[in-house]
């Protein structure tokens, strides 16, 4: 980078040391950047910093990647810890197990900027939201400072879709209007299913929020919605 900064335009005093974080959107990729300021002696002759009096200030500047909280949302047993275990670890587990509270996981994610196409470097945080109504309580402090959501509901049981809009409400009055796609999941059980296309997309329409028909079981869309949503934050970063 070409351009200088004077302490003035930083904050600093000549002579205080000051770090800081900036991110910014490099060609290469997004990288998240601590930086140090100092006010050091110049070495050199005039000419080496082109004229300036006084010369400009050593900048130390670490590249790191960015890191997101991205926040899954839903009633219970629609399938969040199988969609995450899917693409994360390409596993799928029929036996239902309840989320106690929250689960992390981390992965990291690569993929083409969606407005310049230049690639994408990215550390999500996966949060697996426990989804009983009698957690609610808790439920704030694990949306908070999320950078997106993904909220599913179970195709074969209509009152999880009814539900979607309490969770949409809950979340952004705990952590804004976060970035959020809709997963209508558990595809593969089609004879089973009570919730179609044309609702799912009036509803998701109502909000400007894209859907997907997603299967834990067999892996359909799963790795698209993960990463459809990291490009949607990626905008925000």
């Amino acid at each position: 980078m070409n351009t200088q900064w004077s302490p003035t335009d930083l904050g600093v005093s000549p002579g205080t040391p000051k770090s800081f974080h900036l991110k910014i959107h490099l060609k290469s990729h997004m990288c998240s950047f601590r930086i140090q300021l100092y006010t050091v002696p110049w070495i050199g002759s005039t000419a080496d910093h082109n004229g300036l009096d006084p010369p400009p200030q050593q900048i130390v500047i670490i590249m790191e990647k960015v890191k997101v909280k991205l926040c899954l949302c839903g009633e219970g047993a629609v399938g969040k810890t199988s969609l995450i275990a899917r693409y994360v670890h390409d596993v799928f587990d029929d036996k239902y197990l309840i989320t106690l509270g929250t689960k992390v996981t981390k992965k990291e994610m690569s993929f083409n900027h969606p407005d310049d196409g230049t690639p994408v470097h990215i550390t999500c945080m996966i949060w697996d939201v426990v989804g009983q109504q009698a957690y609610r309580s808790f439920m704030p402090n694990f949306y908070k400072n999320a950078s997106g959501l993904i909220m599913v509901f179970d195709l074969t049981r209509r009152e999880t879709f009814t539900a979607l809009e309490d969770w949409r409400k809950f979340v952004w009055e705990n952590s804004g209007d976060v970035p959020a796609i809709v997963l209508a999941n558990k595809t593969d059980l089609k004879s089973e299913r009570t919730v179609f296309e044309d609702e799912i997309k009036s509803y998701c329409d109502s909000y400007g929020m894209d859907y997907l028909l997603t299967s834990a079981k067999t892996g359909k869309n799963v790795n698209t919605a993960f990463e459809h949503i990291g490009k949607i934050i990626s905008r925000n970063l």
